[in-house]
């Protein structure tokens, strides 16, 4: 019983192997060009940037206050928030 089921196993990992194959050997070329696309990127230099954004904080009244702040564009970002 238990010879059957990994025979069946084995039957159906090589069936997928030989599939997986057959259907790459089919594929056109020009849909494999990932090499050429790839010398391309490296040449090219890219840098990401995001926004600096932190909290400040500020008392007024004896209360204490907090409201984001945008370093990179310099602008306030949302209202004053209440910090208890």
């Amino acid at each position: 019983m238990k010879n059957k089921k990994h025979m069946k196993q084995i039957l159906t990992q090589g069936i997928l192997v030989f599939s997986l194959s057959l259907s790459m050997m089919l594929i056109p070329n020009s849909y494999i060009q990932v090499s050429s696309t790839q010398q391309n990127a490296e040449n090219e230099t890219i840098s990401l940037r995001s926004d600096v954004i932190k909290w400040v904080f500020n008392t007024i009244g004896g209360k204490r206050y907090k409201r984001l702040y945008n370093f990179s564009t310099r602008s306030w970002v949302g209202d004053w928030i209440l910090v208890r």
